[in-house]
């Protein structure tokens, strides 16, 4: 059986942390993780109706951390004094706008006020080669065409996070990208994407977040990627392949996963969730799994 097939079949759980690994309570025997981070995006459709109750509820589950998808017309210091009445921090941002100086300026401000660690890049940005298909006749389908990256495409994505990174740095931030499935694409003359852009950006500038369910569903290796690129992976989104159902009902392996923390170099682990229905419970069934997971 293929490593990445037992990873996705075989029952096993994972529990999210901070920056330390685990709690090593004993030095033998098995490991727990200690705080527990969630994605807002997990209750995008709640955050939208009622921001601070939200995360009252978020609270009250158990998390102790939260990863933003936007502040959803907060204003930073509105949001600081809340997660703060609460007693959650939020060690990151999926922010948008990062690849414009203003936009770039306005997230770092934010994170800043806020408490981020990494402000995140959520997805590729579409390559300079990239044309949109024409629009069809007025009551016809519209069929979606995904860029086709060139190796130049990648070399100067791979170059903007190098700056952006960089920029951060001076900040006191650090910048992370996060994958979905189609960075595991070969690119013609440069080989597997993704691992372009882990060689071709700055360890200093750049971290990576590990979407765990897309790398896992686009046929990928965490295992293989943390023992060929140690230490790159600071964050993780743990999440199924399927990501509609809670983390612990899809088959993942995230104990094996995790029993390579230290390799990965992950220091937040953040549950996602991305059902539309019950979507409180969808997390908090991941939370509850995470709590008594061992590895």
């Amino acid at each position: 059986m293929e490593r990445r097939d037992f990873l996705k079949t075989s029952a096993a759980g994972l529990v999210l942390g901070s920056t330390p690994f685990f709690n090593l309570s004993c030095s033998m025997g098995p490991h727990k993780l200690s705080k527990i981070g969630v994605q807002t995006y997990s209750v995008r459709d709640l955050m939208s109706e009622d921001f601070e109750g939200t995360l009252e509820q978020i609270a009250e589950i158990g998390y102790d951390q939260l990863e933003f998808a936007g502040y959803y017309g907060k204003t930073p210091q509105e949001v600081r004094s809340i997660i703060d009445e609460l007693g959650l921090t939020s060690p990151a941002n999926h922010a948008g706008g990062l690849n414009s100086e203003e936009g770039l300026a306005t997230a770092i401000e934010a994170g800043q006020i806020i408490g981020h660690e990494y402000l995140i890049m959520a997805s590729l940005p579409r390559p300079a080669s990239y044309t949109p298909p024409p629009r069809p006749p007025e009551g016809q389908p519209y069929e979606r065409q995904a860029p086709v990256y060139t190796v130049d495409d990648v070399k100067q994505i791979t170059d903007m996070f190098n700056q952006i990174g960089e920029t951060c740095k001076e900040a006191g931030m650090k910048f992370a990208y996060h994958n979905h499935t189609s960075e595991f694409v070969e690119v013609e003359g440069g080989g597997m994407m993704y691992d372009m852009m882990l060689e071709q950006t700055e360890p200093d500038f750049v971290a990576f977040e590990m979407d765990l369910g897309w790398a896992v569903e686009a046929g990928a290796d965490p295992l293989a990627y943390f023992e060929k690129y140690p230490g790159r992976f600071e964050l993780f989104h743990v999440k199924e392949p399927d990501g509609a159902v809670p983390v612990g009902q899809g088959g993942l392996d995230f104990a094996s996963i995790f029993a390579q923390s230290k390799q990965a170099g992950v220091k937040h682990y953040i549950v996602e969730f991305e059902g539309r229905e019950e979507q409180i419970a969808g997390i908090t069934a991941g939370l509850q799994y995470l709590r008594n997971l061992t590895f």
